[in-house]
This record gives C-alpha cells, sequence and structure tokens, in this order.
C-alpha cells in the first residue's frame, strides 16, 4: 500500500507541476497584476494551486484508468471493418453502429504524426488496419519520436466513425511503448 501512495505522488506531481506552473495560469495571474497594479490576492493564489491539485489529481486518476482494461471489449481490427466488405456504406453503418463511442485499446505502429492549430493526428496501423487519432498537439511529441523507428505501442481512444479505409479515434492516448512486437493481443474496445 506504500509503494501505491508513492506512485500515486509521483504521478500525481507528474500532473501538477505543468498545470501549476504552466503559461496561462501564469500569464493570467501577471495579467491581473498588470491591470489592477496591485498583487494577486492570497485567496486567488491558494484556489489556484487548489484547483490544480484536484485537476491534477483527476488527470493522474485518468492515465490509470485508461492503462487498465477496464470496461473494454475484445474485437480484432478486422471485424470492425469487416462490416464495408460487399456492402454499401449505409447497410455496414447498421452492423458498425454499436462500437462508435466506444474505448478501444490496440498495439500498432505510428506512420505519421502530424499537427493541425490546437489538435494532433496521429496515424497507426495494426493488423493491416489504418488508424487516425485524434490528439491536443502537446502530446504529438510523444508519438512523434516513434514515427522513424516503426516501434509497436500500445494506444487507447474512443472509436469516432469507422470506414472501410479504416478507423477515426479521438482522445488518443499513449499506453506503453511495447517492448516486444506482439501484433497478435491487438485490439480491445469498451462497452
Amino acid at each position: 500500500m506504500l509503494r501505491d501512495l508513492v506512485d500515486f505522488i509521483f504521478a500525481l506531481w507528474r500532473e501538477w507541476v505543468p498545470l501549476l506552473t504552466g503559461g496561462s495560469i501564469i500569464a493570467l495571474l501577471s495579467l491581473w497584476q498588470i491591470l489592477t497594479r496591485k498583487p494577486v490576492p492570497r485567496n486567488l493564489e491558494w484556489l489556484v494551486v487548489g484547483l490544480t491539485l484536484l485537476f491534477a489529481a483527476f488527470l493522474s486518476w485518468r492515465r490509470e484508468w485508461l492503462r487498465s482494461d477496464i470496461r473494454l471489449i475484445t474485437v480484432s481490427p478486422e471485424k470492425l471493418i469487416e462490416p464495408f466488405e460487399g456492402r454499401t456504406n449505409i447497410h455496414a453503418g447498421i452492423y458498425i453502429k454499436p462500437y462508435i463511442g466506444k474505448r478501444i485499446k490496440l498495439v500498432g505502429t505510428v506512420r505519421e504524426v502530424s499537427t493541425w492549430g490546437l489538435f494532433g493526428f496521429v496515424h497507426l496501423s495494426a493488423k493491416g488496419v489504418q488508424f487516425t487519432g485524434l490528439t491536443m498537439r502537446w502530446k504529438v511529441a510523444e508519438f512523434a519520436l516513434l514515427a522513424q523507428e516503426g516501434v509497436p505501442i500500445s494506444v487507447t481512444g474512443r472509436i469516432k466513425e469507422i470506414g472501410h479505409m479504416g478507423i477515426q479515434l479521438v482522445g488518443l492516448e499513449l499506453i506503453k511503448v511495447e517492448a516486444e512486437a506482439d501484433q497478435t493481443k491487438s485490439v480491445s474496445s469498451e462497452e
């Protein structure tokens, strides 16, 4: 139990430091001082500390929850796009509808990483199926370094769309870099 507490404290610290020292909060507090020509009130400073700590605790919990296999169903990538073989998109839509909005976990390799505005796009390949994942721009760096090596990684995200060309995910999160390329245990998704 002590080890779990230490792990939680380190995870909380990793999430809290960027939130508390991030440019947005510092900029807002500086703007306050410039506009009012007064120092920031102590209660506001403590409020910022408390809210960022609370949000960091939530982000730490969320990261661990995404890493777990809670509420995941096992479906291979091929099964997800299979309804499009020999059917129209409207007809296939009947079969894929239960998977839309569900969380999926897969092992794949990064093919391309790009950004546009606040968003990052990660293109993955898993068992011959192409995935496009949407994430926030600041999370792109963790994927970008893996693209050149073609290293197998575990990711999770929510299915936005399924088509004959591949699958689109939103909220893409890097779970871990796979030490061994085990492409056979590939996919799971949330019910």
